[in-house]
């Protein structure tokens, strides 16, 4: 309350920016959109700021039955929660050449980190948007939210049924894009993504006729920005002087495995992380039987019994006590707990006034993920080789058939953007 007696203070006007405009950025020539392979999209230009923190995907397709012919309004067919990235089985970004993340899996990897960190009105805002919108109901298809949302969007409301058109903040995919707020200056910038099947981004009820998604346009908008001449000097001094600059984002990684049938435990070893990438944050969730069927859905998860799970860096285990659950008597509230505190620990979110936005039985039906918060690390991690794995213990008769995990391991990453005298480029990754 004492501002309100400092009259002379200064007046701070945000003129530092001219112009901020989306430019969009086609693939290549060559790229198939429907078929499996390869969408490269290039940004050329090298004497223009871009920022990508902004940057987004624009998809323009239509969902039609696998003979070309159209569903009516009342099909009980739509997308499935974060759909768009289903059609996609890798993401990768670079700048000026040098790989910055490589993201397998991105449908997964999207919905792990979505439903960790999206407050319930998420769903009913801009949330559908980018194809963002949770079944909550344990049923498969009628009385399910979500996917009543993105069906009335696709079918009910489209001329021609079935055409639609999403937007996905690449933000919301790429860690680097997230945390790194800033312009990039003098530097070519490559988005590849590899386009699989369309039966994990398409939910169905049983006896509708299959479908397909139908690509029409893919492009990347980037923000281009100008500077206003007093800004413009100032970081064309900086160039000039041959800065460098400390670059540190939270890169992620989503990891599969397959699960042995009928096993009571099973041991998932991540892989060895070298400084200076440092895991900070895993989400792992199970699925039974949900890949490559367009009558299930891939974007929920199973408990499966789980009656514990940790990780472990090296030698030590996180959480440090050992946690039990039984999901059949509703005894898992503590990884419940550990879920919800994902955007606390990850944000900075106060709870308080923010959430995600599940409740303990969505949370159990639903979407039952584990997280684990790696952060608090020992000293003689930094320079030393970091073994990640994770412990699974299962309780009835075992893991039935069919069984995968996935894992979004969240890793500090860091590395230099130097200047040569006249433009930035990017340097190795920072050895501490």
């Amino acid at each position: 309350m004492d501002s309100i007696f400092e009259l002379e203070e200064e007046l701070i006007e945000a003129d530092s920016i001219k112009s901020y405009e989306y430019n969009e950025y086609l693939p290549t020539s060559g790229s198939s959109l429907n078929t499996p392979g390869t969408i490269t999209v290039h940004i050329e230009s090298q004497d223009e700021f871009y920022h990508p923190r902004r940057s987004c995907l624009l998809v323009n397709a239509e969902l039609v039955k696998s003979n070309g012919t159209r569903y009516t309004a009342s099909t009980d067919i739509a997308l499935c929660n974060n759909g768009i990235m289903h059609l996609f089985s890798n993401m990768k970004y670079e700048i000026g050449g040098q790989e910055i993340e490589n993201i397998n899996n991105p449908g997964i990897a999207g919905v792990l980190m979505g439903l960790a960190k999206f407050p319930m009105f998420y769903v009913t805002g801009t949330g559908v948007m980018q194809c963002w919108a949770p079944n909550t109901a344990d049923s498969q298809l009628i009385g399910n939210k979500g996917y009543e949302a993105l069906k009335k969007y696709i079918l009910a409301l489209s001329i021609p049924i079935g055409t639609f058109s999403f937007i996905i903040d690449l933000e919301n995919v790429s860690g680097f894009m997230e945390d790194y707020s800033k312009v990039i200056y003098g530097a070519r910038h490559k988005l590849t993504l590899v386009r699989k099947g369309d039966n994990d981004a398409i939910l169905k009820a049983a006896g509708v006729d299959a479908g397909k998604v139908n690509i029409s346009k893919i492009a990347w908008l980037m923000p281009r920005v100008i500077p206003s001449d007093k800004m413009s000097v100032k970081i064309s001094k900086m160039i000039e002087d041959k800065r460098s600059i400390d670059v540190g984002f939270r890169m992620r990684q989503c990891n599969m495995a397959e699960i042995p049938n009928n096993v009571t435990s099973f041991d998932w070893r991540l892989g060895v992380r070298t400084a200076p990438e440092k895991p900070r944050h895993i989400l792992i969730a199970l699925q039974e039987d949900k890949s490559d069927n367009q009558e299930k859905d891939a974007s929920k998860f199973d408990h499966l019994n789980v009656s514990q799970m940790s990780v472990t860096l090296n030698d030590t285990k996180y959480p440090a006590r050992d946690v039990r659950a039984d999901f059949a008597k509703h005894q898992f509230i503590e990884y419940y707990r550990m879920f919800c505190s994902f955007a606390q620990d990850y944000y900075g979110i106060d709870p308080l006034t923010s959430g995600n936005f599940m409740d303990p039985i969505t949370y159990k039906t639903l979407y039952p993920i584990f997280y684990f918060d790696v952060s608090k690390q020992s000293e003689r991690f930094r320079q030393g080789i970091v073994d990640a794995t994770v412990h699974m213990r299962f309780s009835g008769t075992g893991v039935p058939k069919k069984v995968v995990a996935h894992a979004l391991i969240i890793s500090d990453r860091r590395m230099i953007f130097k200047s040569d005298g006249t433009k930035m480029n990017i340097m190795d990754y920072v050895k501490e």
